[in-house]
């Protein structure tokens, strides 16, 4: 019994001694056929660096459901919040995900990937609203912190990184959540004249 317990107490510190603060990692030890791309996804606990409540809330909720895959729970808050939902500029609602999913496109990992990263506040039309990724308003790719450059990363993939050039600036996943709780936007793809 004291071996199973020792056991036990290792895997445990492992595992959490390799997740990042708060970032997502995937497992290479998960089912080879997952329920989408954030199955076996593990994160840190999220921490609320300084949100609003209802921002941390609906951050939280958000996270737990794309590492639960429930599409379900994520189309509820969809349309309850009537989020803003693009791929590269065409609509994509949520009943649309499972299916391009099963495409490759990794949307679920995407929306924990980048929630769990750092945020920047942005006005839009006078409401302040709390944007994620930071990479939002770099510039370019290298003018960007390293270790926010490199977390990103994690969640992009290099190719992410390096899409910056034609875009002017950053042009992958983005999230948006108003002061009060209400989940405003999920993007992918560049934002008409954000770069001019």
């Amino acid at each position: 019994m004291r071996r199973l317990v020792a056991t036990v107490l290792v895997t445990v510190a492992v595992a959490t001694g390799c997740a990042g603060a708060g970032r997502p990692t995937v497992t290479e030890d998960t089912l080879g056929e997952r329920r989408c791309s954030a199955d076996g996804m593990v994160t840190d606990p999220l921490d609320s660096d300084g949100l609003p409540s209802p921002v941390a809330r609906t951050r939280q909720q958000l996270v737990e459901a794309a590492l639960s895959c429930d599409y379900r729970a994520l189309g509820r808050l969809a349309r309850e919040d009537q989020v803003d939902l693009r791929f590269e500029g065409d609509p994509m609602p949520v009943r649309q995900w499972r299916e391009r999913e099963h495409d490759a496109t990794s949307i679920l990992r995407s929306l924990a990937g980048i929630l769990s990263l750092t945020h920047v506040r942005q006005d839009a039309e006078g409401v302040t609203e709390f944007v994620w990724p930071t990479a939002v308003e770099w510039r370019f790719a290298d003018v960007a912190p390293g270790r926010e450059r490199r977390d990103l990363r994690d969640v992009v993939g290099e190719e992410g990184i390096f899409g910056w050039a034609e875009a002017g600036g950053y042009s992958g996943w983005r999230v948006a959540i108003g002061p009060d709780g209400r989940w405003l936007r999920f993007w992918y793809g560049p934002v008409d004249g954000e770069y001019q």
